[in-house]
């Protein structure tokens, strides 16, 4: 099972998990949106 997010989610998230690109992709009731496959979380040791 994948989760997937558009091009606003990753920017907000990106530092923080690994994504997979899905490319440009068209969505029901909004046209066409670039979309990414979250993978998992970055783990941070401090």
């Amino acid at each position: 099972m994948h989760i997937t997010v558009n091009q606003s989610t990753y920017e907000l998230i990106k530092d923080d998990f690994v994504f997979a690109g899905r490319g440009e992709m068209e969505v029901k009731g909004f046209g066409k949106m670039n979309l990414y496959f979250l993978e998992e979380e970055i783990r941070q040791s401090f």
